[in-house]
């Protein structure tokens, strides 16, 4: 009983500190301007010394522990809700996360009704993720928003928001790179690495991803929220 109650304070504690970092970090990360010479406000308090450079250094740590255990806790309901009201995540009605996640900056990616993000996806926040209503991802999705710039120098970071349209498919063990849009309905198959901008109902694939195929329009399916609740 003992080892339990300390496992809760332990975990309690955690979420009250994570809330604090999460906040702190959301208003600072929201109000600096989107440029890709920008530093992150992490990087900016390394810059500093002493006490600042260590609290920025627990802080992004802290943030990203929490997220990874999150992506483990086997309930559907309790990962939304922390999601949401700790970390600042706009999840609409009938969203489904399904569990093994990796969320980066989550109070900057918006996922709209009746979306399923699918098992072990990676969701870079980092410069904004913006998902439709009707999404599907398969299990293994990557999006990121940030990356190195190997023609730099300095090998500094650039990157910009992501966008995905309503009732498009990004199938198993895709990634999608910085700065894309992905039409109304388009479909990324599996495996793909999608460099480029997708058209309404186009159906890419391929590394890098090309157009492929067309889709049907007119798409009418809802997904109406059903999940298994512990995975």
């Amino acid at each position: 009983m003992l080892i339990f109650l300390s496992l809760l304070v332990f975990l309690l504690l955690n979420l009250v500190i994570a809330l604090i970092a999460s906040r702190t970090a959301k208003s600072r990360y929201l109000s600096r301007k989107e440029s890709i010479n920008t530093l992150t406000v992490v990087d900016q308090a390394r810059q500093s010394v002493g006490i600042m450079s260590v609290i920025a250094d627990y802080v992004e740590s802290l943030i990203r522990y929490q997220l990874r255990l999150l992506g483990n806790v086997p309930s559907h309901r309790v990962r939304n809700l922390i999601l949401t009201h700790i970390y600042g995540m706009k999840i609409g009605k009938r969203v489904v996360i399904y569990g093994g996640f990796e969320i980066r900056s989550p109070w900057n990616i918006s996922i709209d009704e009746g979306t399923i993000i699918g098992d072990e996806s990676k969701l870079d926040g980092r410069n904004e993720i913006v998902i439709g209503k009707n999404v599907n991802f398969s299990t293994g999705v990557w999006i990121w928003t940030e990356q190195h710039d190997f023609q730099s120098p300095s090998f500094a970071c650039k990157g910009g928001k992501v966008e995905i349209g309503d009732h498009a498919w990004i199938s198993t063990r895709s990634i999608i790179l910085p700065g894309r849009k992905i039409g109304e309905g388009s479909v990324v198959a599996a495996g793909a690495v999608l460099t480029k901008n997708t058209e309404p109902y186009g159906v890419y694939g391929g590394v890098p991803a090309k157009k492929i195929g067309e889709r049907i329009r007119h798409l009418e399916y809802s997904f109406n929220g059903e999940h298994y609740h512990f995975f």
